[in-house]
C-alpha cells in the first residue's frame, strides 16, 4: 500500500565542534557532512541528497508538537517521474541526479518489475518539491498521524528523493520511530498523496515557491553555528509571533558621544584625526613666534613654522 516506509540509520558522530554524518551508510572512512551546513547532500542513491533531511523521527508522529520541517518520499518512479522534464534532464534541485536506469528502455527491478521513468507530469521528477494546498481539509482525515503529516505537506512539504521501485510510495522514517496508529491511516495517506501538487517554481533562489513562510524558521543551533549565512529567497517576513516578529522594538538607553582621543601629535584640534581643520588652525597662525601646540606649534620650539606644517603633513590622515 500507500504506507510504506524506508528506514533511515546513518550514524551521527560529532567532529571537534559539530555533530555530523556519514553519508555512506556507516562506511567510518566516508565523508562526514555537517548537520549546520545547506544539508543538500547525502546518501540516497538516486538524487544523492541528504539521508537525514526529511525523515520522520522518534517521537514527531506519536509526540504533542506538530512536524517543524520537510518530508520526502519515494513514489514508483515507473509510473510518476518524467524522464527530461523541461530542461532535457530526468530530475530537477535540489536532486543531483536520477537513477541510472531512468532511460534505460524496459528496464526492471528483480528481472520483472519495470523501473524507466515513464511519468506523464513535467514538473514531476526527481529532486520535485510536492506539498498540499493550504484549503487542503485535514479534518476529512481520521487518522491523527495522517494529520500531522498533513499539515507538515501544507506547511513544508516533501522531495522526491528515490524510487520505490514497486507500485507503491515509500516514508522515510527514523529507526524505532511511530509511523501509522492503525485504523484508517492508510486510507488516509492515499488520500494524501492523490492531493498532492508539483510546486513548480522551487529552486535555489525560490526555496519552497519563494515569498513568506508560512511558518517560523528553525531557531539557531545552540552552539550559536550556522554555516547557512545568506537567505537564498531574500528578504521575507516571517509570520506574527514568531521569533524577532510582531515584538516591540525597545528604546535604545541614550549615551553620551564620547570625547576624541587624539589619534597622533599633529592633532592640533583634538577631535582625533589630523586633516582639515588642523591645517586651517596652522596657516591661522603661521610664522607666529609665540605660540602653543593648540596653535599648530608641533614642534614646541614656540613658533608655527614651515616645520610644523611639514609634521602635520605627513601626519594627514592618522
Amino acid at each position: 500500500g500507500n504506507d510504506s516506509t524506508r528506514e533511515i540509520t546513518n550514524p551521527l558522530r560529532p567532529d571537534e565542534n559539530n555533530w555530523e554524518y556519514d553519508p555512506r551508510l556507516g562506511d567510518p572512512n566516508g565523508e562526514l557532512v555537517s548537520l549546520t551546513g545547506y544539508g543538500r547532500w547525502g546518501c540516497h542513491g538516486a538524487t544523492a541528497t541528504s539521508g537525514l533531511g526529511g525523515a520522520i523521527r522518534k517521537g514527531e508522529l506519536d509526540g504533542p508538537d506538530p512536524i517543524r520541517h520537510v518530508l520526502k518520499f519515494q513514489p514508483y518512479c515507473h509510473k510518476y517521474c518524467h524522464r527530461t522534464g523541461k530542461d532535457g534532464k530526468p530530475w530537477r534541485w535540489p536532486s543531483y541526479g536520477a537513477d541510472s536506469y531512468a532511460l534505460t528502455p524496459g528496464a526492471t527491478y528483480g528481472g520483472f518489475i519495470p523501473t524507466e521513468y515513464m511519468g506523464r507530469i513535467p514538473d514531476l521528477q526527481q529532486g520535485s518539491l510536492l506539498a498540499l494546498k493550504e484549503d487542503f481539509n485535514i479534518n476529512s482525515l481520521s487518522s491523527n498521524h495522517a494529520k500531522k503529516i498533513a499539515q507538515a505537506l501544507i506547511d513544508y512539504g516533501a522531495y522526491m528523493v528515490d524510487d520505490s521501485a514497486q507500485d507503491n510510495s515509500q516514508w522515510t522514517v527514523e529507526t524505532g520511530a511511530a509511523f501509522g496508529d492503525g485504523g484508517s491511516f492508510s486510507g488516509d495517506i492515499s488520500t494524501i498523496i492523490q492531493n498532492l501538487y508539483v510546486v513548480a517554481n522551487n529552486s535555489p533562489t525560490s526555496v519552497g515557491g519563494g515569498g513568506d513562510p508560512r511558518v517560523c524558521y528553525a531557531p539557531d543551533f545552540s552552539n550559536g553555528t550556522d554555516d547557512v549565512l545568506v537567505n537564498p529567497n531574500g528578504s521575507v517576513q516571517q509570520p506574527a509571533g514568531c521569533p524577532g516578529v510582531g515584538s516591540v522594538t525597545p528604546t535604545p538607553t541614550p549615551t553620551s558621544t564620547p570625547t576624541p582621543t587624539p589619534n597622533s601629535d599633529a592633532d592640533i584640534t583634538g577631535d582625533g584625526i589630523v586633516g582639515v581643520l588642523d591645517l586651517a588652525k596652522l596657516i591661522t597662525n603661521y610664522n607666529k613666534t609665540t605660540a602653543t601646540k593648540d596653535m599648530g606649534d608641533l614642534n614646541n620650539d614656540g613658533s608655527v613654522t614651515l616645520s610644523d606644517l611639514s609634521m602635520l603633513v605627513k601626519a594627514w590622515g592618522t
